[in-house]
């Protein structure tokens, strides 16, 4: 007769590296117990993996649609994931440019923890015409063998620039300002005066 059974695999059978099934039976017979011949199987599981990825990326758009201006705040949503296959505990995360940091105690496999931080955009900014913000973490794996876990950084660059729609500007080729008609009327009425002087000079 055949029999069916099921088992989920844990982290420490992860961190083992495999799992063993061992299957004995025991019974009555008319001669006396039965002799048994016990059987058992050893199965791989997937290699132990911790990692994190840190994700980051902007919650809101520069008022022009195109950079930042001096004074603007970007806001940030930074996103911390669990891509490996451990538990990782005692996670700190950091943010380099704003210097803020938390703590997440503990994020099983596939759990993703977010936070938001936001930075003013400075003069020095604008002079660079960019601003990068790198993010990262670290925390403790149950890997005996490999406590320290990878972590791929998140990174988000975005565009500054200086504000030019107050800057004055010069009037163009053909451009309709009293500017032009305004030099031209004293250029006529220096001419008007000149005129009649050398008539009163030729009276006398």
């Amino acid at each position: 007769q055949t029999f069916t059974a099921e088992y989920t695999v844990t982290e420490a059978d992860i961190i083992n590296g495999s799992v063993t099934n061992a299957v004995t039976a025991t019974g009555d017979s008319i001669s006396g117990e039965p002799e048994v011949t016990p059987d058992e199987i050893t199965v791989a599981t997937d290699k132990a993996n911790g990692h994190l990825t840190v994700k980051k990326d902007t919650t809101n758009a520069p008022a022009n649609g195109k950079f930042y201006k001096e004074g603007e705040t970007v806001k940030y949503a930074v996103d911390v994931v669990n891509d490996g296959n451990l538990t990782i505990t005692d996670i700190t995360v950091k943010d380099d440019l704003t210097k803020e940091s938390w703590t997440i105690k503990s994020l099983a496999p596939g759990e993703k923890k977010t936070f938001a931080t936001s930075y003013k955009i400075t003069a020095t900014d604008v002079k660079k015409g960019s601003v990068t913000n790198l993010a990262t973490a670290e925390g403790t794996s149950p890997d005996p063998d490999h406590p320290d876990v990878p972590v791929d950084p998140g990174k988000k660059v975005v565009a500054t620039g200086k504000d030019d729609s107050k800057k004055p500007t010069s009037p163009k080729t053909g451009d309709t300002s009293p500017i032009v008609p305004l030099a031209v009327l004293m250029i006529g009425s220096l001419c008007g005066i000149t005129a009649m002087t050398v008539r009163k000079r030729s009276a006398k």
